[in-house]
């Protein structure tokens, strides 16, 4: 659907995954398009909060962890912000999975 590979029907009978579904694609849609630097370090921060468990705690260990990689699998990606820096990290794969309408402007973004 529109460039993007769709592995499953749309929601359109089932009315409370509709409405998660709004509801996420409107929060990527608003917070990744302010696209500043402040966003990016909140961001950044969220997700090494995340991989402390994993041993990594600084943005270069975790650079160093995807450079590591042949296939990475971003499930949950939004805009894709995660997905590109990724891809732009690793000589690996990345595949971005998402559920809300952000995947298309990830897609336009980033091709």
């Amino acid at each position: 659907m529109r460039g993007v590979p769709e592995f499953f029907e749309p929601f359109s009978n089932d009315e409370e995954q509709e409405k998660t579904n709004k509801t996420f694609s409107a929060k990527w849609n608003v917070f990744m398009r302010e696209n500043n630097q402040s966003t990016y370090e909140y961001s950044m921060n969220f997700v090494l909060k995340r991989l402390v468990p994993l041993g990594i705690k600084t943005e270069e260990e975790y650079k160093k962890f995807l450079s590591e990689k042949n296939m990475i699998m971003d499930a949950g990606s939004g805009m894709g912000w995660m997905s590109e820096y990724m891809a732009q990290n690793t000589g690996g794969a990345v595949v971005y999975v998402e559920i809300g309408d952000g995947v298309f402007d990830a897609y336009e973004k980033c091709k």
